[in-house]
């Protein structure tokens, strides 16, 4: 079924004069086929009596349900179209009358009946196959060695010192606080005790070389 509708406007542009929305309405259909589709009425004047009428062409393909209606503002009449199963394939086309002010204003719309391409309706063949399956074989997991953690080769060792470094640091260390605390007490000594420092560590030095070397 199609959803078609034609409007007919009366008096909109004068008392006596009749438009339509479309003028002309093709319908395709096939032989034994039925389509309906609605006129609607639209009255811009006092209520009038509307007559509709087949043209002969399609006397036969067209009914209208009813074809003589009381319009006041608008009225919505109804329209049957038929095609006979030994119509054959062909196009059929003629017209609708519009009569309106008991004669005085007169109008009327093209329609064709027929004339679709019967292919258009057909469908594609598509051959349904079964769908192709592909099974995943599971693959085997081999067993994986979990190698023991190894310690790293680049680790730092501790340094141990010698003893006798020990000593001098010591020595050193000892010496400096002195220093630090000679010049917080008397600054003026500072620089004397600082020689005399000086002095002590460079012969510490000398004696820890000597016994180095006859160690």
């Amino acid at each position: 079924m199609l959803d078609m509708e034609q409007k007919v406007h009366i008096g909109r542009k004068g008392p006596d004069s009749i438009e339509f929305d479309h003028g002309e309405m093709r319908l395709p259909m096939h032989p034994g086929d039925e389509v309906s589709f609605t006129i609607t009425i639209i009255n811009y004047t006092i209520p009038t009596h509307v007559h509709l009428a087949v043209s002969r062409e399609l006397k036969g393909y067209l009914s209208i349900i009813n074809d003589n209606p009381y319009v006041r503002t608008e009225e919505k009449v109804p329209v049957l179209a038929r095609l006979p199963k030994d119509s054959g394939d062909g196009v059929y086309t003629g017209k609708i009358h519009i009569i309106s002010g008991y004669g005085s204003a007169k109008g009327g719309f093209t329609i064709t009946l027929g004339g679709e391409d019967r292919k258009s309706e057909r469908k594609s063949t598509f051959i349904e196959k079964d769908p192709i399956k592909v099974e995943m074989l599971p693959k085997r997991i081999r067993g994986i060695k979990i190698r023991e953690k190894t310690p790293l080769k680049g680790r730092r060792k501790s340094v141990k010192l010698p003893e006798d470094l020990k000593i001098l640091i010591g020595i050193t260390s000892t010496i400096l606080i002195l220093l630090l605390y000679v010049f917080l007490l008397n600054p003026a000594s500072f620089w004397a005790s600082l020689l005399a420092s000086i002095g002590v560590m460079l012969l510490i030095f000398y004696i820890f070389n000597i016994y180095r070397s006859q160690g």
